[in-house]
């Protein structure tokens, strides 16, 4: 039983402060403010809250558009590579002869052309063995060719 007692007075002290809270905000304006002053306050309140969100809407669209900035404005600054180092250069318009590892001969001796010369018309070496030699030297070639 003094369970159920104490619920019940719980549940009317509950509903008295919740009554009274409900009513403060009014009662406050309703006794202590004449209808002149009720009329600036309101003005006053609806004023700030307009300028409040005025302000809220310039603040948040600065820092949008400060959010688009481009890429140059981003970049860290350093040192400038010049353009010669950072590419090849252009290839020039002429093409250097080749270059010899030695001064070429004017002339050449008897004895600097007997390893290279075999005379056709000489009778150890008959016609057929130039013609072997020939397609030797072309077969090896064809098979150099990728």
């Amino acid at each position: 039983m003094d369970l159920l007692k104490g619920k019940d007075k719980a549940i009317e002290i509950l509903n008295n402060v919740l009554r009274a809270l409900k009513e403060l905000p009014g009662n406050f304006i309703h006794k202590h403010l004449p209808v002149g002053k009720k009329q600036r306050l309101f003005f006053a309140v609806g004023g700030f809250t307009c300028l409040f969100l005025i302000l809220l809407v310039v603040i948040l669209a600065v820092n949008m558009g400060g959010a688009k900035k481009s890429p140059e404005t981003t970049m860290a600054a350093g040192p400038v590579v010049p353009a010669d180092e950072l590419f090849i250069p252009a290839e020039p318009d002429f093409v250097p002869e080749f270059l010899l590892e030695r001064n070429p001969r004017s002339f050449w001796s008897v004895d600097d052309v007997r390893p290279y010369w075999r005379n056709p018309g000489s009778g150890t070496v008959g016609s057929d063995w130039w013609r072997g030699a020939v397609k030797s030297a072309v077969d090896e070639l064809m098979e150099g060719v990728p």
